[in-house]
């Protein structure tokens, strides 16, 4: 017995940032028109950081996609949330431990307790699961200090994927990666997760060529986009593409993307975009059968191999990293002592200095109990998370070289599961 039908989907990162995006309701007001028009079977969000305006986008939409579910997380909520017009009959969240940091106040990553939400769905008899997810942002590509959190998002991301999926007969995953096609974080998602990338994957372009790519098309910085700005484009001037609907499947069906387009410009009667990002839209064709056998991709070990070498590499990196700033966190910590000693004896200052000295004791008390945390909590926890993704990265290595192994009818030895 044969089953085919096509699903269409839609993921945008709406910038709904109260008190600083611009035109944040009369945006969201234009996307809850969008999303209402019926022509999609699954809506995927991301940075909805208001749940009012979640609340108003569920129930604008209700008629045209009934079943929607937020992922609730860290202080102001994950943003993400999907909506669908079939039932949502599970739900699950993983938060990953490395977010930023949160004395960043201004890069704000970390109190949106991001992470990776799926939504399992029963459409029309067959089992969808829907993931998303918004890794960290790269404010500065030439110095990325946030890469080994994104590459440990990325990873734990792919695992969650590759872990969660073979019950289904479809796995989609959208979001914003904020990671470009030649990115690390971009080659872990398609590898470890065995993700079909379809922009890559559209009939316009025949698909299956997975190193191989058409000239990609921005997703965020465009220029047009009536945000995108001057120093976005001197930096990128063909813009980035970031936002992606990837997917794969199980035996017994086989999937095609028919199109994928990024169709929506400004909001209509308004002079303005609908967000910074572009919304991403693909059509898929699901067919099951018994006649279809293994599920694709399957990508060859010598691959994912190469993947897995870079990250470990990075991570070890990261590591010696984290030694280092545990060791300037005690040197500062030690000369914030040396100096709260040496003017312990300081009662009264004249011409009205004391003032002045209380507030650099409390300055300095303030930066003692800093590089407490630092040093001591929060380095430790950092160097935790990363040591477990290291590790489980060190065992896929192994896995690989004990597949290439079996090709080539060698041995090899496995690296140390040490970290």
């Amino acid at each position: 017995m044969r089953m085919s039908m096509e699903i269409k989907v839609l993921t945008l990162n709406c910038w709904g940032i109260p008190g600083f995006s611009s035109n944040r309701h009369e945006r969201m007001n234009a996307i809850g028109a969008e999303i209402t028009t019926g022509n999609y079977d699954f809506v995927v969000l991301q940075e909805v950081w208001s749940f009012a305006d979640y609340d108003k986008l569920s129930k604008k939409c209700s008629d045209a996609l009934p079943y929607s579910h937020y992922f609730h997380s860290g202080v102001f909520g994950s943003g993400l949330c999907v909506f669908s017009r079939e039932p949502i009959v599970d739900t699950l969240y993983q938060r990953w431990p490395l977010n930023g940091y949160a004395h960043k106040i201004r890069h704000g990553d970390w109190f949106g307790g991001k992470g990776v939400g799926l939504c399992r769905v029963n459409h029309n008899g067959m089992l969808i699961n829907v993931y998303t997810a918004h890794l960290h942002a790269e404010y500065n590509r030439s110095d990325d200090e946030y890469l080994a959190h994104r590459i440990c998002q990325a990873f734990e991301f792919s695992q969650f994927v590759k872990l969660t999926g073979g019950m289904s007969d479809l796995n989609v995953v959208a979001g914003d990666f904020n990671a470009e096609p030649s990115d690390l974080v971009y080659d872990i998602l398609r590898f470890n997760a065995g993700l079909l990338d379809s922009f890559c994957e559209r009939r316009d372009v025949g698909g299956g060529d997975c190193f191989v790519a058409p000239k990609r098309l921005p997703t965020n910085g465009r220029l047009g986009n009536t945000y995108t700005s001057e120093t976005e484009l001197r930096n990128s001037p063909n813009g980035k593409q970031i936002d992606y609907i990837m997917f794969n499947y199980n035996s017994g069906t086989l999937v095609k993307c028919l199109f994928w387009g990024t169709p929506l410009d400004k909001c209509p009667n308004q002079s303005f975009c609908f967000s910074d990002h572009e919304a991403v839209v693909a059509v898929l064709q699901i067919t099951k059968s018994a006649d279809y056998g293994e599920c694709v991709p399957c990508y060859p070990p010598e691959v994912r191999r190469m993947v897995f070498a870079k990250v470990d590499h990075l991570l070890e990196m990261a590591l010696s990293k984290l030694d280092w700033d545990q060791k300037f966190y005690f040197l500062v910590f030690a000369m914030i002592i040396c100096v709260l000693f040496a003017t312990s004896h300081i009662d009264h200052l004249p011409y009205g200095l004391q003032p002045i000295l209380i507030v650099v004791r409390f300055v300095l008390s303030i930066g003692l109990a800093f590089c407490v945390v630092m040093g001591l909590v929060w380095n430790r926890m950092e160097r935790n998370s990363v040591t477990c993704v290291r590790k489980t990265v060190v065992v896929l290595l192994n896995n690989c070289d004990g597949e290439l192994a079996r090709v080539s009818g060698t041995t090899t030895a496995s690296l140390p599961l040490t970290a």
